[in-house]
């Protein structure tokens, strides 16, 4: 019994270490998927998360403006805008983070309203070039109560 057991004891701690090896982890990112609500002028938020291991991000779409591109193991947080969207609908982006020990990524959704117009902008709308002008009077066609200068038919004595 003694042999067995000093014979189960090395093949029981070789099983240990081998377990312990460097595997994907289950959940990489924390949390896996994030939704972030922009403006038509593109207001500047923060999102935070935590990392599993080193990691770089990418985005599908050149209008949105964020950093850093990459980071550290632990809790990051990243700077994300966008340009002013002037297409006259709500449009989308996705933010990919991937690390180099995990297998899977996570993705922060960025949708973002379109501009309202602004009328100084619309080059529909033309500027106004000072106080309008009131419109002339028109002459009225009511008989008029002043004097007329004709001369009178009086009657003529003859």
């Amino acid at each position: 019994m003694l042999k067995l057991l000093k014979l189960l004891i090395p093949v029981a701690a070789a099983m240990l270490l081998v377990s312990c090896e460097d595997l994907p982890l289950a959940n990489p990112f924390s949390p896996i998927s994030q939704t972030v609500e922009l403006n038509g002028n593109g207001t500047q938020v923060t999102v935070a998360f935590s990392a599993p291991d080193t990691w770089t991000a990418s985005c599908d779409a050149d209008w949105v403006v964020f950093s850093p591109r990459g980071g550290e193991k632990g809790t990051n947080a990243m700077s994300i805008s966008a340009q002013p969207n002037t297409t006259g609908q709500t449009r989308t982006a996705t933010i990919k983070l991937t690390a180099s020990a995990v297998e899977e990524s996570a993705s922060i959704v960025i949708n973002q309203q379109s501009k309202e117009p602004d009328p100084s902008e619309d080059p529909s709308v033309e500027p106004s070039e000072g106080p309008a002008e009131e419109p002339a009077e028109e002459p009225s066609e009511e008989p008029s109560e002043e004097p007329s200068e004709e001369p009178s038919e009086e009657p003529s004595e003859e």
